[in-house]
C-alpha cells in the first residue's frame, strides 16, 4: 500500500511537518509505504489556465503523478486567516487538472497551529475541497492547538495522548483502506 504524505507549511521548523512525522511512522507501523512530499520542492507557479493550456509545468506533472500512484493521502495544513494555506490550496488546485488525480483516494487530515482552536477553521474550509475532488474523508480529524506548547526544541511531541492520536491516525488510514480493498 503506498500512501503519500503532504504538509500545508512550507517553513522548516513546521509543527506540521512534525506532526506530520508522527502520523507517517502510524501508517509506517501499520505497514504502508509512505512517501513525504515536501511543497518547497516543488515551486508550482500560481494556478493559472493561460498556463495550463500550454501544457502542464514539468513539476506538476511529477507531483499529479505521485498522487496517483498512491492509494492514501496524509494531509497536515497549518491555518492562514482562518483557511487552507495558499500553497497546498494551489497544489490540490494543480493536481486536480487534466484528469483528477485525487478522485477515489482516501485522506486523513490533521494540523497545528498556536491559536486556541488549532486548525479547525482551515480543516472546515478544506472539507468541501476535498469532498468536491471525490475523496473519501476519514471521521478521524485532529486539531492541535498551541503547538508551541506541544513539541519541545527538537520537534517531538511533549505530550503522550497526542503521540498516540497522531500514530493512530495513520494506522486508522492504513486500516481503512485495506478494509476497503478486501
Amino acid at each position: 500500500m503506498k500512501i503519500v504524505a503532504i504538509a500545508g507549511s512550507l517553513r522548516r521548523g513546521s509543527y506540521n511537518k512534525m506532526a506530520m512525522r508522527y502520523i507517517v511512522d502510524g501508517a509506517r507501523d501499520a505497514g504502508a509505504d509512505v512517501e513525504v512530499l515536501d511543497l518547497k520542492e516543488y515551486d508550482f507557479p500560481i494556478f493559472d489556465g493561460d498556463v495550463e493550456a500550454q501544457g502542464l509545468p514539468e513539476k506538476v506533472v511529477e507531483f499529479k503523478t505521485k498522487i496517483e500512484e498512491a492509494d492514501g493521502l496524509i494531509v497536515v495544513t497549518p491555518e492562514y486567516n482562518h483557511g487552507i494555506p495558499g500553497g497546498l490550496k494551489n497544489a490540490i488546485d494543480w493536481a486536480s487538472r487534466r484528469g483528477n488525480s485525487f478522485r477515489d483516494k482516501f485522506v486523513a487530515i490533521a494540523g497545528a497551529s498556536n491559536g486556541s482552536w488549532g486548525t479547525t477553521r482551515s480543516q472546515i474550509a478544506m472539507l468541501p475541497v476535498l469532498r468536491s475532488l471525490r475523496m473519501f474523508l476519514l471521521p478521524t480529524q485532529l486539531y492541535i492547538p498551541n503547538a508551541g506548547d506541544v513539541f519541545d526544541e527538537n520537534g517531538d511531541i511533549k505530550n503522550e495522548t497526542i503521540k498516540e492520536r497522531l500514530l493512530d491516525l495513520g494506522k486508522e488510514l492504513v486500516e481503512v483502506i485495506t478494509r476497503w480493498n478486501k
